[in-house]
């Protein structure tokens, strides 16, 4: 499956603009925040933007692999390995998350609050960008 289906087309597309949108908020956070809550919101966007990017790359794999799958007139079997494998994937990927949240603030000294607002800022902006899709 390529980029050009419309539905990761959509997808990608709703990534990019919260970046952007997050890009402009860390200028924010720059200019109105001190310098130790600026740079634990960059890391926070940071580490939510290689999930946000794992999620979606973990996705567009699971979906091309069980549309071949299909093709194949393959059994039940393979479809739900595959949805193993993914499920297995994406548990790695949130323990991966949930590490480096944790060597941040007790290993890096990362201030927590500038963290948690880089992190959940991502997920404002991205259903926000989704909202904005939906009215339109």
């Amino acid at each position: 499956m390529n980029d050009t289906t419309p539905l990761f087309a959509s997808i990608k597309s709703s990534l990019m603009w919260s970046f952007v949108l997050s890009a402009l908020s860390s200028g924010v956070v720059m200019v109105l925040g001190s310098r130790d809550l600026f740079v634990s919101y960059l890391v926070g966007l940071l580490l939510m933007t290689v999930n946000f990017y794992a999620i979606y790359v973990l996705g567009k794999n699971l979906i091309s692999r069980d549309e071949a799958a299909r093709q194949e007139d393959s059994e039940e079997d393979k479809q739900t390995k595959i949805f193993g494998l993914f499920s297995l994937l994406f548990l790695v990927k949130m323990g991966l998350l949930f590490a480096g949240v944790y060597v941040c603030v007790a290993v890096l000294g990362l201030d927590s609050l500038g963290l948690g607002l880089g992190i959940f800022s991502l997920i404002i902006f991205l259903c926000v960008v989704a909202a904005a899709r939906y009215l339109r």
